[in-house]
């Protein structure tokens, strides 16, 4: 019988020690996590799956994952649901290692009618695809809005079917549907003859101008000459889920994924590039853009965060506390400014405008500059609260500041004298980048700033959640205690098989999950801390607390009688604090 080579024997015992040694070392550590999947104790996985990521080992981390497949799930119990989430999250974090897990998850271009099922199971079971499509094609059709001329340029045109509904959504324009062009790029010949077939039949059918160009190409060879970019088209460039396919300057001195951006960035002038890229990256951080719930482009959307904002109280009491705090400190002023360091739909206002209108002595003139980073978005909502206001006839003026909160400066806010001046932040300071990612720590130079203009209050509503500078370990456990909390209590407002529960959950609270598990240093947006860290960073920018009022408490305890007996609130130390059961889940105070 043949024998194996000294060397090669050598070899295989080395790596099956190596992988020995990833199991862990006390048997009874693996014993709690057999009894764990036994008992369906999703929580202990998650967590050990959790160690395992970050300990790299990936022995560990693949076994648990498999394991949690069969666990979680999308209409499961609120644990199951989260855990869905989380999973992903882990997932997304260990390819971040360049493990075998991520590669052999990759949705390649079926090759069967069998295998295509799968992949269409994946793309229902996992939002990600449909987030990243939707947002890309949302994107794209706000920007050619007016177009009558359209070229899209698509890196992995795949199955071509993300642009079955943007084809139909234009064949719809009022003013007629434009002529589209689609570049497909994909290292499959025969496949690009199917898509490009597929696609003509149906801007066939919806009477749609279309011409299919099929580059047979993989990503990274293809050059400017095969884009075909004419005069008088409207360019738009797609790269959804494959970026990250590309070598960058780690692996490769000619840096693939940079040159294809500068060349569609300088040499194309593709429109919205920031908006297109919806791509899934090696560090977690895209699946997070993907599916961030900006402002709503369309009433479907718009319902989502409407239906969050109704079955769950921490929007209200942010907003309503928030408010009194504000009408409190301004009860006798007749010019009052507020600043909104993020305004979103300007809904907060709304009722606060309609407050003011009901003063005895007579309604103020209100200013308010809204910040935010989407300009039109601005001014729908400068609209929206002008027309309130003249209908209950408040002397009103809106300052719109079309940049995000970390590039904001004093010249913006337009500070005047004989104002009686207000800011806001409500839900959004965790959002700064503090000392621990930038060395310009945005976090207190914000607030530094804010002080320095004499503000008669400030509110301030956070997330009570420590998700800041915890190592990796730390922060995914207080995800999962926290996040599930807040999927329990909407379990109690939304039925197991309410429809509009999955559609809020994946759109408005999963991608925090996931940039909190996925993402490190500056990618990590969501970055939460205690009240106690903020009145630390408040006092040391040097503002005072601002006590709220007894009647701002019982306002929020009557909002609580129309939700479920789950909800309490706390009054401590002149700050407001949301709870379901025993997790206090929102804070809400005020500073001068």
């Amino acid at each position: 019988m043949l024998q194996p080579l000294p060397e090669i024997a050598e070899s295989i015992n080395d790596v099956i020690c190596h992988e020995l040694s990833m199991w862990p070392e006390d048997a009874n550590d693996l014993l709690l996590i057999v009894e764990a999947i036994s008992r369906g104790d999703l929580k202990l996985v998650l967590a050990a799956c959790a160690k395992a990521v970050f300990e790299n080992n990936l022995l560990m981390a693949r076994w648990c994952m498999g394991e949690l497949r069969g666990m979680v799930s999308i209409s499961g119990e609120p644990i199951q649901r989260l855990g869905a989430y989380m999973l992903e999250g882990l997932v997304a974090r260990l390819s971040a290692t360049g493990s075998s897990i991520y590669k052999s998850l990759q949705s390649r271009e079926p090759e069967s009618y069998e295998f295509l099922s799968y992949v269409y199971v994946l793309h229902e079971v996992c939002p990600y695809f449909k987030f990243g499509y939707m947002s890309a094609n949302g994107a794209i059709a706000e920007a050619m809005k007016d177009e009558e001329r359209i070229h899209i340029i698509d890196f992995q045109i795949g199955q071509g079917s993300q642009w079955i509904a943007l084809i139909q959504a234009f064949a719809a324009r009022p003013c007629g549907a434009p002529s589209i062009r689609i570049t497909g790029i994909g290292d499959d010949g025969s496949n690009l003859v199917t898509v490009k077939k597929r696609l003509e039949k149906l801007a066939e059918k919806f009477h749609v101008p279309f011409k299919f160009n099929a580059v047979s190409r993989t990503s990274c060879e293809v050059e400017v000459e095969d884009l075909d970019v004419r005069k008088g088209e409207a360019l738009g460039v797609n790269f959804a889920y494959m970026l990250h396919h590309l070598p960058d300057e780690s692996v490769s001195m000619e840096n693939h994924r940079d040159r294809v951006l500068r060349m569609v960035k300088k040499r194309l002038g593709a429109y919205m590039l920031e908006g297109l890229v919806a791509r899934l990256s090696a560090t977690g951080s895209s699946i997070y853009k993907s599916l961030q719930s900006r402002e709503p482009e369309s009433y479907e959307f718009l319902s989502y965060v409407y239906v969050l904002h109704e079955v769950c109280p921490y929007f209200k009491f942010g907003y309503m506390s928030a408010n009194g705090a504000i009408a409190e400190a301004m009860k006798d002023e007749e010019r009052i400014h507020i600043i909104d360091f993020q305004i979103g739909q300007g809904s907060q206002w709304i009722a606060l405008i309609q407050a003011f209108a009901a003063r005895p002595c007579g309604a103020p003139s209100i200013r308010i500059t809204g910040i935010g980073d989407d300009g039109s978005n601005l001014v729908t909502v400068k609209k929206r609260l002008e027309k309130l206001a003249e209908k209950f006839h408040v002397p009103f003026k809106f300052n719109a500041v079309s940049r995000t909160s970390c590039e904001v400066e004093v010249e913006d806010l337009d500070v005047r004298k004989g104002e009686a001046l207000g800011v806001n932040f409500a839900y959004m300071l965790h959002h700064l980048p503090d000392e621990s990612v930038s060395m310009e720590n945005h976090r207190d130079r914000v607030l530094r700033m804010v002080k320095s203009l004499s503000p008669k209050v400030v509110t301030l509503v956070e997330q009570e959640c420590n998700t800041n500078t915890s190592p990796f370990l730390p922060r995914f456990l207080e995800t999962l205690s926290y996040y599930t909390a807040m999927f329990e209590s909407i379990d109690v407002m939304l039925p197991r098989n309410h429809k509009e529960r999955i559609n809020v959950e994946q759109h408005c609270l999963a991608r925090d999950v996931v940039n909190i598990i996925a993402c490190e240093g500056a990618e990590r947006i969501e970055r939460h801390e205690l009240l106690g860290k903020w009145k630390s960073r408040f006092s040391m920018a040097g503002f005072e607390p601002y006590p709220l009022s007894s009647l701002v408490s019982a306002t929020i305890r009557a909002l609580l009688k129309d939700y479920s007996n789950g909800y309490g609130v706390e009054e401590r130390d002149g700050a407001l604090y949301l709870g379901w059961m025993n997790r206090i889940l929102v804070s809400s105070c005020a500073w001068k």
